[in-house]
C-alpha cells in the first residue's frame, strides 16, 4: 500500500498504521519513587524524573535515559515507573 509509513519492530516506540505520527515519539515514563543503581548498568533517578525508554525487551527491566541528560542511562524495573500520556 502507497503511502503508509513503514512499521518500527521495535516496542520502545508508539506507532500506527497511518503517516501521522511519523517518525514515531520515543516512549517516555515518569519515576514512581527514587531508584539507587545497584550496578553500572543499572540507571539511578528520582521521583519525578521522566525516563525515555530505548528498550523493552525484558519485561521486568527496561533500558532508557534520563530525558534532556542522555549521559545517564541504563537498566530500570518497570514497576519503578508508570507510562506518561502522548
Amino acid at each position: 500500500m502507497l503511502g503508509l509509513a513503514p512499521r518500527i519492530a521495535s516496542s520502545a516506540y508508539n506507532h500506527c498504521c497511518c503517516c501521522c505520527c511519523w517518525p514515531p515519539r520515543p516512549k517516555r515514563v515518569k519515576a514512581l519513587v527514587d531508584c539507587r543503581a545497584v550496578g553500572s548498568e543499572q540507571l539511578a533517578f528520582f521521583k519525578d524524573e521522566v525516563i525515555v525508554v530505548t528498550a523493552t525487551d525484558d519485561l521486568h527491566w527496561w533500558v532508557g535515559h534520563i530525558e534532556g541528560d542522555s549521559s545517564r542511562s541504563g537498566t530500570f524495573p518497570v514497576n519503578y515507573v508508570h507510562k506518561l500520556g502522548d
